[in-house]
């Protein structure tokens, strides 16, 4: 399963796997919270983002680098088709270590936006009647792509070394 780009072969799976390492280093940007409360006063509703790389988040920080490594493995791989299936596996490694510190930073949201140098302070709920906090798109693209890439490189290293 591959198309040609001149003399190269472009497998799918690797192509899908560049996409979606390309969005974890996206999502590592976007935001990661969302928090909303509804004032004392006014029933208006004030919705603040919290982007991942605001203040330096750690998590954010070594997404956005496991995303930016492993579109340099997979290039390497689509650009040497004889490249071992080290590469391979590592790349695989590193979108699901991605995707593990998302799905670790979604399901602790409320924490992750109350918590830490860049986030909301924990006392932003005492301004409102109602608050709450939620995981912001970029979290959630993460997440996905990298469970996603690595998915889809799990199925080319099968097909190339394992069958």
């Amino acid at each position: 399963m591959a198309t040609r780009l001149g003399p190269i072969p472009l497998p799918v799976p690797d192509v899908f796997g560049l996409f979606a390492a390309a969005l974890v280093a996206f999502g590592s940007t976007r935001p990661w919270a969302r928090v909303w409360g509804v004032g004392f006063s006014t029933d208006d509703i004030e919705v603040t983002y919290v982007n991942g790389m605001d203040g330096g988040s750690a998590d954010a920080q070594a997404t956005l680098v496991m995303g930016v490594i492993a579109c340099i493995m997979i290039l390497w791989r689509l650009i040497r088709p004889r490249s071992s299936g080290i590469v391979l596996g590592a790349a695989i490694l590193v979108l699901a270590v991605a995707g593990l510190v998302g799905m670790l930073n979604w399901f602790d949201s409320g924490s992750t936006a109350t918590f830490g140098a860049w986030r909301i302070p924990g006392d932003q709920c005492a301004e409102y009647f109602q608050c709450g906090y939620q995981a912001g798109w970029g979290l959630i693209v993460v997440t996905f792509a990298g469970f996603a890439g690595a998915g889809a490189l799990t199925y080319q290293l099968w097909y190339d070394q394992l069958r």
